[in-house]
């Protein structure tokens, strides 16, 4: 689902004049009532219902009003909730046997986790399922973000950047380095501080291989108004150009072999108030690329 962004339409505009996004998110939510009060209707069979988000808006973080300039916190969290609706549940019976991970995971893992919780062979894929990834494993990979907007309409150097459980590199060219765990506001650039470790995150940042921007080239109008027509986009709206899985939609899948137990994994981007949703984080990742 995709709305023109903080431009919530009635009777949300009115009641979040002051907060726009906020009625961006209440309409949303509003709307899809009636999928979700659909699929806990449903009496012959069990549905999945994942809710994920491509980007997050900065709303003035680190001096960005919307996204796509930088790669800070406020627009690579993104939330991400995968559940399990049983057939007649109501709401509360929906959110009962919640489990929830406190795993920083990729939005990779979408496919890999569906394709499990549906109990069906899964191809070789870049992702992991969420019912299978370890403590460890989940530490020790990396996850690639860039941001290349500025660097090809405005002639800025490239951002790129790597995250590795807390710690977030940021590759410019003054390098940031950032503790997630002791600084989750990214206020504490530790690039001197910790040489070292600046080092180690720009050696797994290199291992991704060139990420560079291909050759500028104008698209054929039909492709580009198809290519927008889904996301909402509007034309000159600011895009973080990324090479990888996202989804902002919101869909249901039936489940034909479900899983015995299969509890809600959230990802929760903003404010930790969320009826009983631990933060975690999930970021788009270019490990498909």
């Amino acid at each position: 689902m995709c709305v023109n962004p903080n431009r919530p339409p009635e009777p949300f505009a009115s009641r979040y004049a002051r907060d726009p996004y906020a009625g961006d998110v209440a309409f949303t939510d509003h709307a899809l009532g009636p999928l979700l009060d659909y699929a806990r209707g449903l009496t012959d069979r069990p549905t999945l219902v994942v809710v994920a988000g491509d980007h997050g808006e900065a709303l003035g973080d680190h001096g960005e009003a919307t996204h796509g300039l930088f790669a800070y916190e406020a627009t690579l969290r993104v939330p991400l909730i995968v559940a399990q609706i049983q057939p007649g549940a109501t709401a509360s019976q929906s959110s009962a046997g919640r489990l929830v991970s406190p795993l920083g995971v990729q939005l990779v893992d979408l496919l890999p986790t569906i394709l499990d919780a549906l109990d069906l062979p899964a191809p070789e894929l870049p992702g992991r399922s969420l019912f299978r990834l370890s403590a460890s494993e989940a530490g020790a990979r990396a996850s690639y973000f860039e941001a290349l907007s500025a660097s090809l309409n405005r002639g800025w150097a490239p951002l790129r950047g790597v995250l590795v459980g807390p710690e977030k590199f940021i590759d410019l060219p003054l390098a940031e380095l950032y503790d997630l765990a002791q600084d989750p506001a990214e206020q504490v650039n530790r690039v001197d501080r910790d040489p070292d470790r600046a080092r180690a995150l720009e050696a797994r940042l290199a291992a991704f291989g060139p990420t560079g921007a291909g050759e500028r080239r104008s698209e054929d109008p039909d492709v580009t108004a198809r290519l927008r027509a889904p996301f909402g986009h509007l034309p000159g709206q600011p895009t973080m150009y990324s090479s990888s899985f996202s989804s902002g939609t919101s869909f249901s899948l039936a489940l034909t072999r479900p899983r015995t137990e299969m509890p809600a994994l959230c990802t929760v981007s903003g404010s930790p108030d969320t009826s009983g949703c631990h933060q975690a984080r999930s970021r788009p990742s270019a490990t498909s690329r």
